[in-house]
C-alpha cells in the first residue's frame, strides 16, 4: 500500500523483530498450516502493535505510494471533483474496495471533519482511520 517494497524503510534485520512484536514470528508459523487469520491470532498488545505500524506508515507522505496518492487526490480536489465523502469512498477504494460499517464510517467522518481543509491531511486523516479500523485490522 505505501510503494516502499522497492525500498524499504525498516531494515532488513528488523522485519523480524517488527513482525514478531505484531504478533506473527517471520519464518516461524505456530503450525504447519501457517499463521492464524482473522481476529483468531489477535490480541490486545499485538493489535495495538498492529494499529501503530499501519497508521505510522500511511502517515508517511514521503513514501512512494502514499505521496502519488496525495497528488492524484489534490488535482482532483483542486478541480472540484472531490468532497468528503468521495475521498473516503477513494481511499477505501485504494484498500481494494474495503467494506466498513456505518457505525464506523461515521465516526471517520467525524474524526476527519476535525481537521484542517487541506487534501493532504483529510487524506491521511482517511487513511489513518481506515488501518484502524476493526475491519482492515480483521482482512
Amino acid at each position: 500500500m505505501t510503494g516502499e517494497y522497492c525500498d524499504p524503510s525498516i531494515p532488513a534485520p528488523n522485519y523480524g523483530a517488527a513482525t514478531t512484536v505484531m504478533g506473527q514470528e517471520l519464518l516461524n508459523p505456530p503450525t504447519v498450516e501457517g499463521w492464524h487469520t482473522g481476529a483468531e491470532w489477535l490480541d490486545a498488545g499485538t493489535l495495538s502493535e498492529r494499529i501503530n505500524f499501519a497508521v505510522e506508515s500511511v502517515s508517511d507522505t514521503h513514501k512512494p505510494r502514499i505521496n502519488a496518492l496525495v497528488d492524484r487526490v489534490s488535482d482532483q480536489c483542486q478541480e472540484g471533483e472531490m468532497g468528503h465523502d468521495e475521498l473516503l469512498k477513494y481511499c477505501l477504494n485504494e484498500f481494494g474496495g474495503l467494506q466498513i460499517c456505518e457505525d464506523d464510517l461515521s465516526r471517520i467522518k467525524k474524526s476527519v471533519s476535525g481537521m484542517k481543509q487541506e487534501t493532504e491531511e483529510r487524506l491521511v486523516g482517511y487513511l489513518q482511520c481506515i488501518v484502524s479500523s476493526p475491519e482492515y485490522q480483521k482482512s
